[in-house]
């Protein structure tokens, strides 16, 4: 799906898509430009040969893409192209059960993981019995 800039005042919400049977290393959710705050609902990334499930490394500056309730084998941060930061993948992995965001230093909870001046990412993993997250620096906006 390519979704490129829309003129002022467009309003973009996916609420349940299923993505499969795509082209070796296909991207699912490709931005090709412009600036989004968007909401995509229950979409599924079915194709283990997925390369990238939501490319949004042309988003402009002040976009804001949540990933809620999303499923599939290339679904979440690890198969993304989001140099930025802007696609927020709204809850935790089936089988975290828990998960935390922490200042830089560690000190204080943060109210979001990309809002501060250096903004690290989670990554989740998950082992059995335990879920970790990693997390690795991106560049201030």
């Amino acid at each position: 799906m390519k979704i490129d800039t829309q003129s002022a005042g467009a309003d973009l919400s996916i609420t349940s898509m299923t993505f499969q049977n795509l082209t070796a290393g296909a991207t699912a959710i490709n931005f090709l430009g412009g600036q989004f705050i968007s909401t995509f609902t229950k979409v599924a990334f079915n194709d283990a040969g997925i390369g990238i499930n939501v490319n949004g490394s042309l988003l402009d500056p002040g976009s804001s893409i949540t990933m809620s309730r999303y499923s599939g084998v290339r679904g979440g941060a690890l198969y993304e192209n989001d140099p930025l930061g802007y696609v927020d993948w709204g809850n935790l992995p089936a089988g975290c059960g828990a998960g935390a965001n922490v200042s830089k230093a560690g000190a204080r909870p943060m109210p979001r993981y990309r809002r501060p001046s250096i903004a690290y990412p989670l990554r989740w993993m998950t082992i059995p019995a335990w879920s970790y997250a990693i997390r690795k620096p991106i560049p201030s906006r």
